[in-house]
């Protein structure tokens, strides 16, 4: 039996500070540290991490993934050898609004992007939904695929996610409190399935 390497994930609880894409990256970048003082190898920030959930100013706050405000957190990937996935809305020329994205920065420098598929009906005035593709991603012989919140409560996208062949579903989200439990139960169940 060939021991596997362990895989060591971290979900950031950070607060945002509503529009202030600049303050967000610092509390990123002092999170990135934190973790990777405790050899996390996977760091996952909230939705819209680095806006705040903040949808009137969505636009305003669109990003890129080659944004120079991002480059400390895409340097700190690089430095710790981290995946670091955030959370913020994606400038989009082609229609106007932004998507709600998680922009996951990789160790080699590389980015890649995905885009929440399933709005709620209050996000659809300020983004549009991104493609129902699921994208699987390597990681110390393991892999995962990403979800962004509502996405969630979709048991196709979960399944879609495990389709690529992903053993972990991944998902950067906002939860209230009175939605934790149904939020919990839908993820229990697409485990055991």
């Amino acid at each position: 039996m060939t021991n596997m390497p362990s895989i060591r994930l971290a979900a950031a609880q950070s607060v945002s500070v509503a529009g202030d894409v600049a303050a967000n990256v610092l509390v990123h970048t002092r999170f990135i540290a934190s973790a990777h003082r405790a050899g996390v190898d996977l760091l996952v920030f909230p939705e819209l991490s680095l806006s705040g959930y903040e949808l009137p100013l969505l636009r305003e706050c669109a990003l890129r993934p080659d944004d120079n405000r991002l480059a400390p957190i895409r340097d700190m990937a690089r430095e710790t050898q981290m995946t670091v996935v955030v959370g913020a809305p994606l400038a989009c020329d082609t229609v106007g609004l932004p998507s709600i994205a998680a922009f996951t920065f990789f160790p080699d420098g590389t980015t890649s992007i995905y885009c929440k598929q399933h709005l709620h009906s209050s996000e659809e005035k300020y983004a549009v939904a991104g493609e129902k593709t699921s994208r699987r991603h390597d990681l110390l012989g393991e892999s995962y695929a990403l979800a962004i919140c509502a996405d969630t409560s979709h048991e196709q996208h979960a399944a879609d996610a495990a389709a690529t062949g992903a053993s972990l579903y991944l998902a950067g989200v906002l939860v209230s409190e009175s939605g934790y439990p149904a939020d919990s139960s839908n993820l229990q169940r697409y485990a055991a399935s």
